[in-house]
């Protein structure tokens, strides 16, 4: 039997920590839809509020949130949230909602404890570099997850690095 071994290009993993959405937001208004298109960005963050008595207040929020996140990256974008103990309430934008969102024994990944912190890790984070993440998003930042090949994730390292995206 012959055997062919085929290399494939891997994904790398670039993680980005904004503590206001308006941060965030600059520095996305600067990706165009070609460098958007050739890489997998997704972005965890905490509801405004870290519980709800009203649950038409938490609707509201979901759908402002949703609606945020559609305008400013693509109407297709998936959105999901769930709710940790060790973090909070965190909504989950682009592919990656689907993965903190499977559901195990009944329960979204999101929600078991060390969860997060696995897809992290998962994606290739080293260990204090997850929890560092984990320490951010818990104080209200928001994590920028983009995974791509090197030219790009470099092209859209750049742009985050330049001085008109700050």
């Amino acid at each position: 039997m012959k055997h062919e071994l085929f290399l494939e290009s891997q994904k790398l993993i670039l993680f980005r920590s904004y503590q206001h959405f308006c941060q965030l937001e600059k520095v996305l208004k600067f990706f165009d839809k070609d460098i958007i298109s050739r890489l997998e960005l997704s972005i965890l963050g905490k509801f405004p509020k870290d519980s709800y008595e009203n649950m038409n207040e938490f609707e509201q929020d979901v759908l402002n949130l949703e609606r945020k996140w559609k305008e400013l990256l693509d109407d297709s974008v998936d959105f999901g949230y769930f709710e940790n103990s060790e973090i909070g309430l965190v909504y989950v934008v682009g592919p990656l909602t689907s993965i903190f969102l499977y559901k195990i024994n009944e329960a979204p990944l999101g929600v078991i404890s060390a969860g997060p912190y696995g897809i992290l890790r998962g994606l290739g984070a080293e260990e204090k570099q997850t929890r560092a993440y984990f320490r951010l998003l818990n104080n209200g930042s928001n994590l920028l997850i983009l995974r791509g090949e090197g030219n790009d994730l470099f092209d859209a390292e750049n742009l985050m690095d330049s001085p008109h995206s700050q």
